[in-house]
């Protein structure tokens, strides 16, 4: 009988260690990924670093020029407002397949901040952070104003 119960006491010993280390690799998981800068922060970051040739990139871009390269790995493409404006649209980042796709960058609007659910520029006051609109079904967008007429995106599919 002893050493049955030395067999279940060591059982039971390696449940509780197998448990307490899920549990701390879940925190550690916690502390370094709230270190890490979120795409958001780095999208930003990459806008304030770049202004300069990115405003001169889309100056070219929407004179019909071909867009000025500026060393950032991007999609550019002029998007037409409903009322007939235009604002440029960076693509940098895409996440998922299919109808689960997300898609992340930054725009430039002369304007203001763009509402995507319609293309129209949305009424916002300036202590706004940022606007979260919906569309059909549970397509969702979220945009902020980084700076100037600077504003990240992310669209969910």
């Amino acid at each position: 009988m002893p050493a049955d119960r030395r067999k279940s006491g060591w059982g039971w010993l390696i449940c509780i260690a197998a448990i307490l280390l899920v549990i701390l690799s879940g925190m550690v998981t916690r502390v370094i990924s709230g270190l890490l800068p979120t795409r958001q922060e780095k999208i930003a970051a990459m806008v304030i670093e770049n202004l300069d040739a990115l405003e001169k990139s889309t100056d070219a871009f929407l004179s019909g020029e071909a867009a000025v390269p500026f060393g950032i790995k991007c999609t550019a493409t002029v998007e037409e407002l409903s009322d007939g404006g235009q604002f440029v649209s960076y693509q940098t980042d895409a996440a998922g397949f299919g109808s689960q796709t997300s898609y992340y960058g930054f725009y430039w609007s002369p304007d203001g901040m763009v509402d995507f659910s319609d293309y129209t520029l949305a009424e916002v006051e300036d202590s706004t952070v940022g606007m979260k609109s919906q569309a059909d079904g549970d397509n969702w967008f979220y945009t902020e104003k980084i700076t100037g007429n600077w504003y990240y995106y992310e669209w969910h599919f």
